[in-house]
């Protein structure tokens, strides 16, 4: 199936062109809208009718740029790994003496057991709806990923300052 595009030179008429070319495009197939992800087959303006986000033809790239994800996945993981840990060990604990872990005024430890322990949830969160932090903001991404970076580091300098004491 061949289709013919024109070569217009730069400036409304372009947009219009390309306004004509994508609304051409979407006639026939079924595309979903980045943001909703909405059926746009059929649709007559270039906006969303689910979201009304205005839409346009653009170049984008095959791959989702990552850098954010992985930013924020690496020390949800570190901790959410070590929140297993702590879950194991209280389960153990429980089996073995049928009594949960008493932590007698070591409030410390009790912060590293539970805190790592709670990492689990948003850790399973981000993974579940991985495609949606994706789509936020560059910013956004950065200042959730600032936070979880503070949260496991919180985590590591109550486990070290509780490590280096006991020596």
């Amino acid at each position: 199936m061949s289709e013919e595009f024109e070569i217009r030179p730069a400036g409304s008429e372009v947009e219009e062109g390309d306004t004509a070319v994508l609304l051409r495009y979407l006639k026939t197939h079924d595309v979903a809208c980045p943001l909703c992800k909405y059926n746009l087959r059929g649709l007559v303006v270039p906006r969303c009718p689910e979201c009304g986000r205005e839409l346009r033809l653009t170049v984008g790239l095959t791959e989702p740029h990552l850098r954010g994800l992985v930013a924020c996945l690496v020390p949800m993981c570190l901790s959410a790994g070590c929140g297993m840990l702590s879950l194991v060990v209280m389960a153990s604990e429980f089996v073995r003496f049928g009594r949960w872990i008493e932590f007698d005024r070591e409030y410390a430890i009790a912060f590293l057991f539970y805190g790592s322990a709670v990492s689990i949830v948003p850790t399973v969160i981000l993974v579940i709806f991985h495609k949606r932090f994706i789509r936020r903001d560059t910013g956004s991404q950065r200042v959730l990923a600032a936070l979880a970076w503070m949260w496991a580091g919180l985590l590591f300098v109550v486990l070290t300052g509780k490590v280096f004491r006991a020596f």
